[in-house]
Formats: structure tokens, sequence, C-alpha cells
């Protein structure tokens, strides 16, 4: 099943707080569930020391056309096979706050401060962290998130200058130790640059986008920075020109945590 682009936050939100049945997954991917300590930060952070079940919080990030979204579906896909309960989280969005706030760094024709662009995003992450991801985690759901806290520092800070270790702060004021247990780290395979600037022609693009190949340049630089920083969270995961080769590496890369997708086909 594709998760929905365009969730009722809301709904999803109120659901969550009144689910009370676990899961059911694959007898190898549940113990991994209920018996890894390997990852300490949103299965153990966000679900507090109340007794409430845990779940696991993934992220995919990487440059603009880098295929996050699709890869997202395939998993997403795969693991509700397996009998996973996956909730899919889009930056900003997912929440009717992050939703405007979308709108606004997407289409804004007034010039944002990079300041103020920072803030935005901070906001509609606090927001999406306390009303979705974390009543998510704790009753046990997989959450799969179309970028996180990697994209401001990436963005932000590499992209736009803004102090990379203020923005990490800013992070875990925000997230308040709500960080994902793996992050996939999408790059294209060859010249991601010239990817990009092939495809910057003749399409329609958000401002985000119409910054150019140097912006989309400096921001994967500081995505390969924030990767050397966090080996132990952040897979990098080159993109093939066969969606089937690269959803095997992505699989290969959170097979520690789902034993379950490491024989995984695509369909």
């Amino acid at each position: 099943m594709k998760p929905n682009m365009k969730p009722n936050a809301s709904e999803l939100a109120n659901q969550l707080r009144t689910q009370s049945a676990q899961p059911t997954a694959c007898q190898s991917c549940a113990s991994v569930l209920s018996t890894s300590d390997s990852h300490t930060s949103a299965s153990s952070a966000c679900a507090s020391n109340q007794g409430i079940k845990q779940g696991v919080f993934i992220s995919f990030e990487g440059c603009d056309k880098a295929g996050k979204s699709t890869h997202i579906k395939h998993i997403s896909a795969a693991l509700e096979q397996h009998g996973y309960k996956v909730v899919y989280v889009q930056e900003p969005g997912s929440t009717q706050l992050g939703a405007h706030i979308r709108e606004i760094v997407k289409t804004c024709s007034e010039p944002l401060s990079a300041k103020a662009e920072l803030m935005l995003f901070l906001a509609a992450r606090a927001q999406l962290v306390d009303t979705v991801i974390r009543p998510a985690l704790t009753q046990g759901c997989v959450v799969l998130a179309d970028r996180f806290m990697d994209s401001s520092v990436a963005y932000q800070g590499y992209g736009r200058g803004l102090d990379p270790a203020f923005i990490e702060r800013c992070n875990a004021f925000v997230c308040d130790e709500c960080v994902p247990d793996k992050t996939i780290l999408l790059i294209p395979e060859g010249n991601p640059h010239e990817k990009f600037a092939n495809e910057l022609v003749n399409n329609e693009h958000d401002r985000m986008e119409r910054e150019g190949v140097e912006f989309q340049q400096a921001t994967l630089a500081g995505y390969h920075h924030i990767a050397q920083q966090y080996p132990q969270r952040i897979a990098i995961v080159h993109t093939a020109s066969s969606k089937e080769c690269t959803f095997k590496r992505v699989c290969e890369a959170l097979s520690g945590l789902f034993p379950c997708l490491h024989h995984e086909e695509l369909c």
C-alpha cells in the first residue's frame, strides 16, 4: 500500500492516542523491535520509561530529486506486507501548521531571510514531533519521514551559511530527544549536480529548487559532513538507474532493524 502523501494529521493523532493493539510483525523483526538496545534514539527516548510500546523512526534525506518519496513508498509497502503499521510524514507538512508552512517556503514571493526560513522549518518540525511522530512511536508504529532534522543542518546551515552547530542545538530543543533510529541518505550515482541541472530544464520547480546547482552542491557537501559526524545513524545509499537495485540497497541498509527486508524484492 502506498502511504497517503497528504495525511489528515488530526485524525491520525487522535487515532494513535487511543490505539492499544500491538502491530503484528514477522518474528525476526519483532525480536529486533523488542530487544535491540543498539539504537537509543526515537525508540527509547520518545517512549520514555512508562512501559509503553516502542516504534522505529526512519528518516530519508538527500538533495532535491534524490528519490526519497519513491523509495519511502516501496519500503512502506514492504513493511506493511510483513505486518507493520507504517506512518508516513513529510517535512514540512503532515500537520495543519506544517501544510501552511510548506506552502510559504515553497511559493513565497517575498524573499525569506535564512533565519526566517530556518525558524519556519523548526516550527513545523516541533508540531510534527509532538502531534504525530511521538504518538505514533509510542504505539509501536514504524515512522517513515521524508526529511527531518538533518535537512535543516544541510540546507539552512551549509546551503544558506547559518551556523550548523546552532541549528543542531535548535533541533535538540525542537525534537526533544526524538531522533531517527536510522537515516537513509540518498545520493545519485555519477554526478548528482548534473542530474539536478538536467531536471531544471523545462520543468516547474518550487522556490528552494530554483536556488540552482551551487546551492545544491553546498547542501550535498553538508550532507556528507553530517554523515561523517553520525556514521552509526546515517547510511549513505547511492541510487542506481534501476529502482530495483536502489530498493535492494535501501533494504540492506535497514536490515539491521528489519531482518525481514534482507531478501526483499521490489514488486
